[in-house]
């Protein structure tokens, strides 16, 4: 049986919360090694190092969740848009790092993860 949209949203922003602080221990460690001598700035090393890894896995576990009966597409939406995202954000890091959030990769997965009801999913 299908959880219900209220349910679904819990357990998922459950999951991508646990992901958030795996996320959060992974940059500490990340902070503490060197990185000298790398072609790219220090942010960019540790979104494509760090960040994006995590990111990815929380939008795989939110992939692999059985979304609520009727609300598969607009689920399905969000995963698309932000694995797009994680593709652009690792093409070009800079476009993840912009200060302008409205101009991040993961500006559209935002909008309809927040439209959708999330509080965590899909925040980044």
């Amino acid at each position: 049986m299908a959880p219900t949209r209220a349910a679904f949203i819990r357990r998922a922003d459950a999951q991508c919360s646990k992901g958030n602080d795996e996320e959060t221990a992974a940059i500490r460690a990340y902070a503490k090694e060197k990185h000298a001598g790398s072609a790219q700035s220090p942010e960019e090393g540790l979104l494509l190092a760090v960040v994006l890894p995590s990111i990815r896995e929380n939008v795989e576990r939110l992939g692999g969740m059985d979304a609520p009966s009727g609300d598969e597409g607009m689920v399905q939406a969000i995963v698309a848009a932000d694995e797009k995202a994680i593709e652009r954000a690792e093409a070009d890091p800079s476009s993840a790092l912009s200060a302008d959030r409205s101009r991040s990769p993961f500006a559209r997965g935002a909008k309809l993860s927040k439209r959708y009801g999330f509080k965590v999913c899909g925040q980044y």
